[in-house]
């Protein structure tokens, strides 16, 4: 049976688990959900996710939440291309670092400054709200910098899961309006990404549609 993608293409979530199965090369279908008011409170999607939240997807005969997590379960599916998610333990271990990070730092500095600056209409910006995530963005980004000095890609000599995971919002962060600069290894790391057919249809794709749009 083929897998099935259940949620808005432009989420940030989303564009994570859309980017792997593109990037692992995985047929797939989508169902675009997340966009209307009341499409996540159906009991058809509450069955498949009592939480009521995007991403979902089916596959194996497996019903999976949580962008990382099923990220992670299609990487290590048998067949897979082992460079994404190495067998090592260490390695995985590695990735897995990055993954917390995403999560925990970068992806709530950077909604911060998406959500206060391109989502917010300009009447209703807040500035120094938006300055303090712009700051931390900064520091999510010196950090990534700091990691890409040493290694051509987050975690060693190929793309991994890391890299896939960790570069969602790079794009719409360089080019929201707001102004950044990114340093060189980052800038480096976004020129890798752009050359990866997966990441050009996820992360590159179109957000104009959310500029100054308060809701899904």
């Amino acid at each position: 049976m083929t897998p099935t993608l259940w949620g808005r293409p432009n989420a940030h979530n989303v564009m994570k688990v859309d980017c792997t199965l593109q990037a692992l090369g995985i047929d797939y279908t989508r169902v675009d959900i997340g966009s209307q008011p009341g499409d996540l409170d159906t009991p058809d999607f509450r069955a498949l996710n009592p939480l009521g939240r995007i991403p979902v997807l089916q596959i194996d005969g497996l019903v999976l939440r949580e962008s990382h997590t099923i990220c992670r379960y299609l990487a290590a599916r048998p067949g897979t291309d082992p460079s994404w998610w190495p067998a090592d333990n260490a390695a995985q271990a590695a990735i897995n670092t990055w993954l917390d990070w995403e999560l925990s730092s970068w992806e709530p500095a950077f909604m911060a400054l998406f959500w206060g600056f391109y989502r917010c209409p300009p009447e209703k910006h807040r500035p120094e709200a938006i300055e303090d995530a712009a700051a931390r963005c900064r520091d999510c980004v010196a950090e990534l910098d700091r990691a890409l000095a040493v290694a051509t890609w987050l975690t060693g000599p190929t793309p991994s899961l890391a890299d896939l995971c960790c570069s969602m919002g790079l794009h719409r962060y360089r080019h929201m309006g707001y102004p950044v600069t990114l340093p060189d290894h980052v800038a480096r790391w976004y020129e890798q990404l752009a050359a990866l057919p997966a990441w050009q249809a996820t992360a590159m794709a179109s957000f104009a549609g959310l500029r100054g749009r308060e809701s899904y």
